[in-house]
């Protein structure tokens, strides 16, 4: 249970930090200088976590909550992190931390990885509350429909599990030909776990279609909840140079290397196809 809930859910952190074509070293070299900076502490952590070194990711949280107790990005980060390693009770104990010092431009996405936690307890009735109150209190909070879309398609509501999918796409014009697209993925699939993977999944199926620049919006999406996910990256570069757009093309083909140094297909792609040219 605990591996299985790492990545399935839309959880939302505070502040992230997608910085991550700088290596550790960045964040280490800046601790060593200055060992006081809870920010450099709790990107640090971020940075960790990205790469699912957990454990090292808890303890440059904690850091940076003993320099400063009321960081409002560290406690979001150590509840989700603590949701991801199956944690519920401590994940919850911080999250009602959080809950007490954010701002209230930030409750929605509190609510949401609230949610999170009671659905995965199997309090469903009650997650769905909070998702809708996260859209509530911020109705820009395109994961929470991902979240809400997971609970439709659970409950066998195709539809509306489709619709919610496309509201959780904000950029992308709904219309017949990305709806069909949307429902006939939903209908081939048994469940909607991993975020990342689903998005980078849906944009498979509109570049299948030919439909690129949604593609893009879906690949985009699934490096939101995922920045090292080398297959997403290389998938959207793919699509740009569908579209033409080379420069932008080679740029993430790039990102896809720093990623995963070892991605035999954008390596194949550069030397025979960009590279060669």
């Amino acid at each position: 249970m605990v591996v299985a809930i790492t990545a399935f859910y839309s959880l939302l952190t505070i502040s992230r930090n997608y910085d991550w074509q700088d290596p550790l070293v960045f964040y280490k070299k800046i601790i060593i200088s200055s060992p006081d900076s809870f920010q450099a502490h709790n990107n640090l952590g971020l940075q960790y976590e990205f790469r699912s070194e957990f454990d090292k990711a808890s303890e440059e949280y904690k850091k940076a909550i003993a320099i400063k107790p009321d960081l409002l990005e560290a406690h979001s980060n150590l509840a989700n992190l603590y949701f991801k390693m199956g944690l519920l009770d401590q994940a919850k104990e911080e999250y009602a931390i959080v809950e007490k010092i954010a701002p209230a431009g930030k409750a929605g996405e509190i609510q949401n990885n609230i949610g999170c936690v009671y659905e995965v307890e199997g309090r469903l009735d009650e997650a769905l509350k909070r998702y809708d109150l996260a859209l509530k209190l911020d109705p820009a909070l395109s994961f929470a429909h991902f979240n809400i879309a997971r609970l439709n398609f659970a409950h066998g509501d195709l539809a509306g599990a489709s619709e919610e999918i496309l509201k959780s796409l904000p950029d992308i014009q709904p219309d017949k030909n990305n709806a069909s697209i949307i429902k006939s993925y939903l209908g081939s699939v048994k469940a909607i776990s991993d975020g990342a993977i689903f998005y980078n999944d849906l944009g498979v199926r509109f570049a299948g279609a030919g439909d690129f620049a949604d593609a893009v919006k879906a690949f985009l999406k699934s490096l939101e909840l995922k920045p090292l996910y080398a297959d997403a990256r290389f998938n959207l570069g793919l699509a740009y140079w569908h579209m033409g757009q080379t420069r932008q093309a080679v740029f993430e083909f790039k990102n896809c290397i720093k990623a995963d140094p070892g991605h035999k297909k954008v390596k194949r792609f550069l030397d025979e196809i960009i590279y060669k040219k």
